[in-house]
């Protein structure tokens, strides 16, 4: 996607390889929240061994809240972006335009026209900016959180087996 936004002009080539891109990257993302998930729901065992109480429902209910707290941050770090890059102006003129032909005031071509006008006086600078802020940030924390989960995140489908057996004979001396 960051080369498909530096180096390929903005043609229709351009959008369909930051489209594939796009959809390549949430797959992999997909994968990677389903296993973090698992590894949550794999922690009330753990947590039970450890505490002997089950506390399922305050642990499943930790990926909610942190789903909804990473999405809250999304829109801040987008919001900053956009206004350290000054591109709010361009968006709202843009919206302003959509508006504009949805009261059919103007046409979808006089609104298109008017875009790509709007599109060509998108600094350089802001456009490289707004793009290295959205692929290289993510990626960023994306990786230390990748890194963090290998680091700290120590059941192994070995380790939560032996859990599992040591949680039954505790079971059955009860």
């Amino acid at each position: 996607m960051l080369v498909s936004g530096l180096v390929m002009p903005p043609v229709m080539a351009g959008f369909w390889t930051l489209t594939i891109g796009y959809m390549l990257l949430a797959f992999g993302l997909y994968g990677f929240h389903l296993i973090l998930m698992i590894s949550i729901f794999n922690t009330v065992e753990y947590n039970e061994l450890k505490t002997g109480n089950r506390r399922e429902g305050i642990i499943t209910s930790i990926r909610p809240f942190l789903t909804k707290l990473g999405c809250a941050l999304v829109v801040v770090f987008t919001t900053l972006c956009y206004l350290m890059f000054r591109v709010t102006d361009f968006t709202n003129r843009i919206a302003g335009l959509e508006q504009a032909a949805n009261q059919n005031l103007i046409t979808t071509e006089a609104k298109n026209a008017e875009i790509a006008g709007i599109i060509q006086n998108v600094g350089k600078g802001q456009s490289i900016g707004m793009l290295l802020f959205m692929v290289i940030v993510p990626f960023v924390l994306l990786l230390a959180s990748y890194l963090l989960y290998i680091r700290f995140y120590k059941l192994d489908e070995e380790k939560y087996a032996q859990i599992l057996s040591e949680l039954e004979n505790r079971k059955k001396a009860d």
